[in-house]
Formats: C-alpha cells, structure tokens, sequence
C-alpha cells in the first residue's frame, strides 16, 4: 500500500569502493575506471605528513569491491523498475 507523504527507498553507501571498474559505463566514458577517493586520500596523508583517522581509528569503514557493489544494486534497481512499470 502506499501512503501519501512518505516513499520507500533503499540506500545503499559503501563508504570505499575499491578495483577496476569495466562495462558499458566505462567504455562510454561515463564512469571511471579507477578509483578517485584512494588517490585523494594517499594526497592528504602526503600533505599532512600521515594518514588521517576518524575517533579512535578503530578502522570500521567499510570497504567494498566494486564488483560486489553492482551485486548488490542490481536486485534493488531490477525490483525499482517493475514497481515504476507497473505505477505508470
């Protein structure tokens, strides 16, 4: 059932995603084949002369490889799709 007002959704926020990316994205130029966010943080701990923790630093950000990621959003885009065909 659905209610006014409110709207069911899915996040889904891997906070590092690490490898080679390939596919149609990549090839089209769209996305990018390696990761951005590796690079920006080997920088920052450069420039500041050591790499930079968050509280404690008891590493509980979670890491996720990119070909693990699309099997996770695949089910929710596929499940999105039919429930947008079948609204409209």
């Amino acid at each position: 059932m659905i209610h006014l007002g409110y709207i069911k959704s899915y996040l889904v926020l891997p906070s590092m995603i690490y490898g080679i990316a390939a596919g149609r994205l990549v090839d089209l130029g769209i996305q990018n084949k390696f990761s951005t966010q590796i690079p920006q943080l080997i920088k920052a701990a450069l420039g500041r002369g050591r790499g930079g923790t968050v509280g404690a630093g008891t590493n509980k950000w979670v890491n996720v490889h990119i070909d693990d990621g699309g099997h996770i959003i695949s089910p929710i885009s596929s499940i999105l799709t039919m429930f947008l065909l079948l609204l409209y």
